[in-house]
Order: structure tokens, then sequence, then C-alpha cells
């Protein structure tokens, strides 16, 4: 495992820049996506040229990339190309395609991202939701009612997405006032998945509770009081009210 950028070596970042899935963070941190944009986007030149000229963060040059794209070879071709690759970094352009797309209800939005949301690669699942977040922000009630259909859905990663997706205050993103002010809304997508078999979906149903414990810890309280029957509702419940002062 690397530790730091350092620690990937050459021929590593040879096959991340001919479209190498990454196997972790500091990989992702490490390689040059102009580099991956000359060799694996030759047909955008101006992909390598904008993303050489940008040194801001990681997320601003994802969004970067997808602007880009949607200009120079329009959303859909974009997402296509996007979406068939082998780099888990271009399927994050892909997802941020179906979010910074000029046109496009959420309902469509949420269509095109659920096979981003469902990506086998974690960082690709990150981005999904972060390029959908802004979309959620627009009105709070209409993606928990759209999410409500994926808290039953056969994969961990598209039930953990519709609750990581609104979490009142996540990570990496502004955060959900509604809320933050009333957290009461989100219980449709937390109430069915807080003794979920995967872990992976609970971690995000009690970090969802955490984040409302910061701003309603009596409320949270309330939530999980009739939870804890089974050992996979225990853990959600533990993980909920960790920060939370006895």
């Amino acid at each position: 495992m690397s530790r730091k950028r350092s620690d990937v070596s050459p021929d590593r970042l040879a096959e991340l820049h001919a479209g190498a899935p990454t196997r972790e963070l500091v990989e992702q941190l490490a390689m040059d996506e102009a580099e991956l944009a000359r060799q694996v986007m030759g047909n955008v030149p101006r992909l390598a040229e904008a993303l050489d000229a940008d040194d801001s963060g990681t997320v601003d040059r994802i969004r970067l990339a997808a602007d880009v794209l949607i200009a120079e070879l329009g959303a859909t071709e974009a997402r296509k190309q996007c979406a068939s690759s082998s780099s888990d970094v271009m399927r994050g352009w892909g997802a941020f395609v179906v979010g910074r797309q000029p046109t496009g209800g959420f309902a469509t939005r949420l269509r095109q991202m659920a096979k981003f949301a469902d990506d086998p690669h974690f960082g690709v699942r990150e981005f999904a939701w972060l390029a959908l977040r802004p979309h959620i922000a627009e009105d709070v009630g209409r993606a928990i009612q759209a999410f409500i259909p994926w808290t039953r859905h056969r994969s961990a990663n598209r039930r953990r997405f519709a609750v990581e997706a609104t979490r009142p205050r996540g990570v990496w993103c502004k955060h959900l006032a509604p809320l933050r002010t009333d957290p009461t809304p989100g219980l449709p997508l937390l109430q069915p998945l807080h003794d979920d078999p995967s872990k992976y979906v609970r971690d995000s149903v009690a970090n969802w509770l955490n984040d409302a414990a910061k701003d309603h810890p009596q409320w949270v309280r309330e939530v999980v009081a009739d939870w804890g029957q089974t050992d996979a509702s225990a853990y959600t419940v533990r993980r909920a009210l960790r920060t939370i002062k006895r």
C-alpha cells in the first residue's frame, strides 16, 4: 500500500496514464490527469490542455474535465465514452458530465447516474453523489422521494447512495439546509436501512444520523430508541450516537 504520492512507482503511473484503474486514493492523487487525457482521450486535445493549465483541487479538476468534454463532444457522447473506460478517473468524469450537463430534469439525471452510483470502484461512487448533490439541494423533498425506491434495490451500492447523497452535512460538499433545519424528511431513507445486511449501507445511515446529531441530538436519540433489536441495528445505533455527549 502506498502511503504518499512518491511511493507510486513510475511503472505504475504509466499504467494509470494508459487507463488502468487506481487501487487506492493516493494513486489517484499521484497521477497526472492531463497525461491520462492525452493518452486515452486524444480525440479531445483541449481536455489535456485545460487540465495542464489548471492547478485546482481534485473535485474542481473533475468538474473542469466534465465541462470540457460536454463542450467538445456533447453530453451524451461524453458520458458514453467515459462510462465505458477502464479508468475509474475517467468514469468519475462521466459522473460529473451527468451532473454538469446543461439540460435534463432530476429524474433523467438520476437514471443516467445509476451506472456510476453502482460502479465497482469506490471513487467513482463517491464522485457520483458529489456530482448529483447540487441538484439534490435544489429540491431536497423531490430528491428523497426519488431515492425511496433505491432503498429496496438489490445493490448495496445503490441503497447506500440514496443515503450518502442526502446527508445533511456530508463531506466535500455544501450542507443541505432544509435537512439541517428539520431532518425528519430523511426518515423514509433511514428506517428501511438501519439494519441492512451490508455494513457499507449501515455506515452511511449512521453517518447521516451523526450529521443530524450536530444540530438535533435529541431527535437522533428518539429515532434510534426503537432500533438495536439485531446486531446489525445495534451497530448502526452505536455509530449514530458516537459524537453525542452522554
